[in-house]
């Protein structure tokens, strides 16, 4: 979203998942490491991980290995490609985003 000096809030992007019967339960801000393009990590009740590069506007990894829906995301604060998730399946999973 964006919002005017005059009040008005006009949307920006929006993103929809493939499989229209996901619904997110969590999102972490990181910065892709060879060109600083804003990324954003989504999860939810299907268990699988997206990392969207805004800038693109487009997917650019899928991460699976949960069983279960996907509770939190937090990316490294020094290691911006290092992401941690967690899940219902009652593990946390260290993922490198950049080899992935």
């Amino acid at each position: 979203y964006e919002l005017f000096p005059d009040g008005n809030i006009e949307v920006r992007q929006v993103y929809v998942d493939e499989d229209r019967s996901e619904s997110y339960f969590c999102c972490a801000w990181s910065l892709e490491p060879h060109t600083d393009d804003p990324l954003l990590a989504v999860a939810g009740q299907l268990g699988i991980i997206r990392i969207i590069n805004l800038m693109d506007q487009r997917v650019t990894r899928t991460l699976m290995g949960h069983g279960n829906s996907i509770n939190d995301l937090r990316f490294h604060p020094y290691q911006p490609t290092l992401l941690l998730s967690a899940s219902k399946d009652e593990s946390i999973r260290l993922w490198e985003v950049d080899a992935c």
